[in-house]
């Protein structure tokens, strides 16, 4: 989350203040474009492949981002139950940091392809 400091006494710094909402207001209705998610989410498992969690290893088939007030992201993956806290902290690292959501809380919903198949 951005910090800011300002004067209530002299008003200063409020020019930032107000310059930094408007950016993280920016950032909260950013659009990405379906396959340059996928690649990022390609790159990072190739980066850093997910780690044996819970009897098998977490594959992400695909995903997509939600249309929300906050930026939401459903990966469709092999077993939900493989994923581990800190990779999940770490593609949320990755997303925020080459889509520019600084100052955003991010939300990822894991579902099993099996389920949309039904």
């Amino acid at each position: 989350m951005p910090v800011v400091f300002i004067s209530a006494k002299s008003g200063s710094r409020i020019d930032k203040l107000i310059d930094t909402i408007l950016q993280v207001r920016e950032n909260l209705n950013r659009e990405i474009k379906p396959n340059l998610l996928a690649n990022l989410i390609l790159e990072a498992q190739l980066i850093q492949p997910a780690i044996s969690n819970k009897g098998g290893r977490l594959h992400i088939y695909y995903a997509r981002k939600e249309k929300s007030k906050i930026p939401t992201f459903t990966f469709f993956v092999n077993n939900k139950k493989y994923a581990h806290f800190s990779y999940m902290r770490f593609l949320e690292k990755q997303i925020r940091e080459n889509f520019d959501f600084r100052g955003c809380p991010i939300v990822i919903n894991l579902k099993n392809k099996s389920q949309t198949m039904q």
